[in-house]
């Protein structure tokens, strides 16, 4: 099988999107409630449930960016969210998916 840059590329994205955090709320009746969480026109307004993972996390060149100028709270939902440290959590399913591919991590 022969590894491309554009394949890494898009399993990193598919790996970030995977673990980044999703609300997952309910109303009286159990049902799936879609509302807006924060106060407008802060970096801690989130429009709808998986905000982050539609609009937070895009592919660049080189790999994945998380753009905190669309979604300022990445940061918090990394250290306090339903998944936290999913950042490091996705760093560390893509190395072990390059060792899997025959790399090996050489630690400096």
């Amino acid at each position: 099988m022969r590894i491309t840059a554009y394949m890494l590329n898009s399993k990193l994205l598919l790996i970030a999107k995977e673990n980044a955090p999703v609300r997952k709320l309910t109303d009286k009746k159990g049902r799936p409630r879609k509302r807006a969480v924060g106060k407008k026109g802060t970096n801690m307004y989130s429009p709808y449930p998986g905000n982050l993972k539609n609009n937070g996390i895009h592919r660049t060149e080189n790999g994945v960016t998380f753009d905190y100028n669309k979604v300022g709270y990445i940061g918090y939902a990394n250290a306090r969210s339903s998944k936290p440290r999913f950042i490091e959590k996705t760093v560390e399913d893509f190395c072990t998916y390059c060792v899997s591919l025959g790399g090996r991590i050489v630690k400096r």
